[in-house]
């Protein structure tokens, strides 16, 4: 951390600068501190941050400071170009790339970059991001990562298999959000414990509500009943994926004015809370394996170096957003292949593709939190797996809010 201290107005507030936590105002405080200095070294005429190298932006930086500020040491001086240039890197995201950074200067000072790759149904996405994978290991490219969902790894891994061969196949590691938990456990600790089993849940929820039936003026005639206790599990697995907590509801219940509605949160959050200490006395429950997992990579770089493919996923889940940000802040490269026209349809609304444009700008929205870099997304040529004109027109038009009508012979496409 560093204090910046001077007599121009952008800088004299006695604000610490965290190199982790760049803000948008930041990034164009340093940007117009940058142009005004570039352009007295230019005899007053200023140019687009473009024409500007990285090193030429950061030894400029550099020697501002020594100037400026020349009783500061050299490490305060290096937190600083570290800060600029994140916050560089943060002024591109949010100005659509006015400066590019190549992946060499991104390493070099410890930045992250994520890409991100579009492409409708059968585009070829998951094929370019094997080839990938199939490129980065023969060039020796150590720690590969490919992340799909659970239902697509053992055909993943068997497709890589296939395509580097039974010796090089080791190279990279095929995981799914429940296999990552289960290495970083195995690897950092965390997964000491008996498993909890729906029939376990059933049992400690029906422990709870009888625990808090004197508390519960709206469910207490129910407590007993089979119906309440599957609603209430239904519940906490719901509000789990969401990163919810049963003290967060509480606290959004006392926001709520009196009312059938607040009474019900404060009587969820009150059999949630006893839940939940019921089954941490004994149990580790996996619908809770996530929010462990992001505790235990919160205190381990499990992927620094890492360079992560993420492939076949249409959303993800607050807790798989919450994995996803610290891989984003730890690794060197992520790229995730979305099913989507493209990001110049990213902000139609209510399209086909809508779920999946919410899902790009949440990626982001988490990268220019955490001052990792946004490359130029890549779009895929549609329509590469279907030969026929009438299967392409099929995927082409149909659910769409639009007719595209096909003239000629439909070919490979009967309505029976």
């Amino acid at each position: 951390m560093c204090v910046i201290v001077s007599s121009d107005p952008l800088t004299q507030q006695k604000q610490p600068m965290e190199p982790t936590a760049v803000t948008v105002t930041s990034a164009y405080r340093c940007f117009s501190l940058f142009s005004r200095l570039a352009a007295v070294s230019n005899g007053g005429v200023k140019k687009p941050l473009g024409t500007y190298s990285v090193p030429k932006i950061l030894s400029t930086v550099h020697e501002m400071l020594v100037k400026s500020f020349g009783l500061l040491s050299e490490r305060t001086i290096t937190a600083f170009r570290t800060l600029f240039f994140k916050a560089l890197i943060c002024y591109n995201n949010y100005s659509n790339g006015k400066c590019s950074f190549s992946r060499p200067h991104l390493m070099k000072w410890g930045i992250g970059l994520l890409h991100l790759l579009f492409g409708r149904s059968g585009s070829g996405k998951t094929h370019f991001v094997r080839q990938e994978l199939h490129r980065l290991a023969g060039q020796g490219e150590q720690k590969l990562m490919l992340l799909v969902p659970e239902q697509f790894s053992f055909e993943s891994e068997r497709a890589m298999l296939r395509l580097l061969g039974p010796r090089r196949a080791a190279e990279v590691e095929v995981v799914s959000f429940t296999r990552l938990a289960d290495a970083v456990f195995r690897r950092f600790g965390g997964c000491c414990g008996k498993r909890l089993d729906d029939g376990g849940r059933s049992i400690l929820m029906s422990l709870a509500l009888e625990q808090t039936a004197d508390h519960l003026p709206l469910y207490q005639k129910h407590t007993q009943t089979p119906e309440l206790v599957s609603m209430m599990l239904t519940a906490s697995a719901e509000l789990k994926m969401c990163a919810v907590a049963p003290r967060e509801l509480s606290r959004a219940a006392e926001r709520l004015e009196d009312g059938t509605l607040r009474e019900k949160m404060k009587e969820l959050s009150l059999i949630l809370s006893a839940y939940e200490a019921l089954v941490a006395q004994s149990y580790l429950d996996p619908q809770d394996d996530l929010t462990r997992l992001k505790d235990v990579l919160l205190a381990h770089r499990f992927f620094e170096g890492y360079t992560v493919f993420v492939d076949s996923f249409k959303s993800f889940t607050a807790q798989e957003l919450g994995i996803l940000e610290l891989v984003l802040c730890q690794a060197q490269e992520v790229t995730v292949a979305l099913c989507a026209d493209g990001p110049r349809q990213a902000e139609a609304e209510m399209s086909l593709f809508t779920p999946v444009y919410q899902t790009a700008r949440s990626l982001m929205r988490l990268a220019r939190q955490n001052s990792v870099a946004v490359a130029a997304p890549v779009t895929l040529k549609p329509g590469v797996r279907f030969r026929g004109a009438g299967l392409r027109a099929v995927e082409e038009g149909a659910y769409r809010g639009r007719r595209i009508p096909l003239r000629g012979d439909t070919g490979d496409v009967a309505l029976y």
